[in-house]
Order: structure tokens, then C-alpha cells, then sequence
């Protein structure tokens, strides 16, 4: 009889273990899924800034006193 009980201990126990690394597993996938998403749109972020952020050449119509020089650098 108490064998039979400790057997059932080990039984539920590798069962609980089973059922919580399929859940690790499942966590773990969707944590690197999220990681890579976010690595993707910073990456996007990061263009977009530098897009936006370059110095762009002056029109030569505008009088020298509009400028302070040959650039206009747009920081957002």
C-alpha cells in the first residue's frame, strides 16, 4: 500500500514537471518571438531617425543671412 502511494507521488510528480517544461517551452518561444519584433522595430526606428535626421543642403535662392552655413541639419 505504500508503495503504491509513493509510486503515485513519483507519477503526479514527472507529470508536474512534464506539464511545466512544455509550459517553459511555450513561454520561451514566445518571449523570442517578441525579442526579435522588438529588435526588428527599433532597427525601423533607427532609419527612420537617421532618415530624418540628416543634414540637408540649403537652397543657393535663400540670402546668406537665412543660413549660417552651406547645411541645415533637421534634428527631430
Amino acid at each position: 500500500m505504500v508503495d503504491r502511494k509513493r509510486d503515485q507521488g513519483r507519477g503526479h510528480s514527472q507529470l508536474v514537471v512534464v506539464g511545466l517544461q512544455s509550459k517553459l517551452a511555450s513561454v520561451s518561444k514566445h518571449f523570442q518571438n517578441v525579442l526579435e519584433l522588438r529588435t526588428e522595430n527599433l532597427k525601423q526606428q533607427k532609419s527612420r531617425r537617421e532618415k530624418f535626421s540628416q543634414c540637408q543642403p540649403v537652397p543657393s535662392t535663400l540670402p546668406p543671412s537665412v543660413s549660417t552655413g552651406n547645411s541645415q541639419c533637421l534634428e527631430v
